[in-house]
């Protein structure tokens, strides 16, 4: 799936869909579906034995049974929307449990916790809700179904009664097509119940099935695969918004030379991001091309690309495991000592060495055992140990100290020397040390130049470096 697509539904929702409505097709098909043809021979065979002992009375029995079916499908239509709101409903509260519970420093720091119960109890009362309207629509049904084999057996036995009294009729007979009524009504019943499970799959399955209709990431698999970068980045006339009408960017053109280290300035909010997002491939221009080594990315295999490209987000991003676990992420046949150099390089070698486990310490989820500098000089050092031709940093030490700081950002030129370098930052330690700079201004459009070159000529820049 594009990015964008996770970008438009929370995390806890599309679990949701893709587990609870993938396990309600699994108990249809292993617990309903398995059943059905052994129901289905029961019920021709029990219809068989019917028109033997007695053709008359099987007629008026097959004359009602359609009754069953009728009002089995009346009730499967609302069954259906009862379960399609439900499924919704279980995937929101999904959603906002996720949600509390990866908020929990933010609701006891704002003493919001009883706001926070008050949501997720409003939640599971809509959910309550939906569940007692399936229950009184499948009590209903279940009592509509049972009444009319019910009004079956009384006409069969009053007729057939009536027949045995005028001696046109055995009563062994009688209580035979009594007994095989069973084989006819049981099956039925099932094959109506079944009809509403049936619905309740549908429900899931259109769910399902919403998510396969997502177009996929363009060139995510075709286009010609990338196995070494020179490190060329060019836009050409690009321009990008995200919901088709504010623009974010526009008419961007520029080109960073292969080895060249390049800063992206800006106030907040301007769009440094999102140039490093269309960097990364995460979402196509609005209009323009990007090129790497002079091709065409819309020619690209885009996994490919990705996996020459090491990028350090402006929001850290770990996994459960440990230390060892999250640096070797992106390259997994990394050796210790490439390891070792990308840590002393991101400054976290001696805080690794120091702890319990070493490099085999357990981080906990999100790296919660860490605080959030040593979170940012690890994912650094990740990147660093992916050995990529092109580094994506996106504000890499807005979480660190001045010292650390500058300890890192004068290591960054030599671990990453004859790598591409692009960095968002306003700091001016990081800004001398870039070969040239690409300022966003507040029209969305970039000027280019070298530090000393912009603080001559653009008051704009000189604003920003001040601040």
């Amino acid at each position: 799936f594009p990015k964008s697509f996770f970008d438009d539904l929370q995390t806890g929702y599309l679990m949701s869909r893709l587990s609870d409505d993938a396990e309600g097709l699994r108990w249809f098909f292993s617990s309903t579906v398995v059943y059905m043809l052994s129901n289905v021979i029961r019920f021709a065979g029990g219809v068989g034995f019917l028109f033997y002992l007695e053709w008359r009375l099987a007629v008026i029995v097959l004359i009602i049974l359609p009754g069953v079916f009728f009002t089995m499908n009346y009730f499967a239509r609302k069954v259906h929307i009862l379960s399609h709101r439900g499924m919704e409903q279980e995937a929101h509260i999904s959603s906002r449990m996720q949600e509390a519970l990866s908020s929990t420093p933010l609701i006891k720091s704002f003493a919001s916790e009883d706001s926070t119960r008050k949501g997720l109890v409003s939640e599971l009362k809509k959910a309550f809700q939906i569940t007692l309207e399936q229950t009184a629509v499948n009590s209903v049904a279940d009592a509509a179904i049972s009444l009319l084999p019910a009004v079956s057996r009384g006409i069969a036995l009053a007729l057939g009664a009536y027949w045995v009294i005028r001696e046109e009729w055995t009563l062994g007979s009688l209580l035979a097509f009594q007994g095989y009524l069973g084989y006819v009504f049981g099956p039925a019943q099932f094959l109506a119940t079944a009809n509403l499970q049936l619905h309740n799959a549908l429900a899931a399955l259109q769910r399902i099935w919403a998510l396969f209709r997502i177009l996929p990431e363009e060139n995510s698999r075709s286009g010609a695969a990338v196995d070494h970068l020179k490190g060329e980045v060019e836009f050409r006339d690009v321009s990008f918004s995200y919901n088709g009408r504010d623009r974010v960017l526009q008419g961007l053109s520029f080109r960073i030379r292969p080895g060249e280290h390049a800063a992206v300035v800006g106030r907040s909010g301007i769009g440094k991001t999102t140039l490093l997002s269309l960097i990364l491939c995460f979402y196509k221009p609005t209009s323009g091309e990007i090129y790497f080594d002079g091709k065409p990315v819309s020619s690209l295999e885009v996994t490919s690309l990705r996996r020459r490209i090491g990028y350090v987000s402006q929001n850290t991003i770990l996994l459960s495991g440990t230390v060892m676990d999250n640096l070797t992420y992106g390259n997994p046949e990394a050796s210790e000592e490439k390891v070792f150099q990308a840590a002393r390089a991101a400054e976290i070698h001696d805080f690794i060495a120091a702890l319990p486990s070493g490099y085999l310490t357990e981080i906990g989820e999100k790296g919660i055992k860490l605080s959030e500098g040593q979170k940012q000089r690890l994912s650094i050092a990740r990147a660093l140990v992916k050995d990529p031709d092109i580094l994506v940093l996106d504000e890499p030490t807005s979480s660190l100290d001045g010292k650390t700081e500058g300890s890192i950002l004068r290591s960054l030129p030599t671990v990453s020397k004859g790598k591409t370098l692009l960095v968002v930052s306003n700091r001016l330690s990081t800004l001398k040390e870039c070969d040239g700079i690409l300022l966003l201004d507040d029209n969305k459009r970039l000027v280019s130049g070298t530090h000393q070159q912009l603080m001559e000529t653009n008051e704009y820049y000189r604003s920003l470096i001040a601040r």
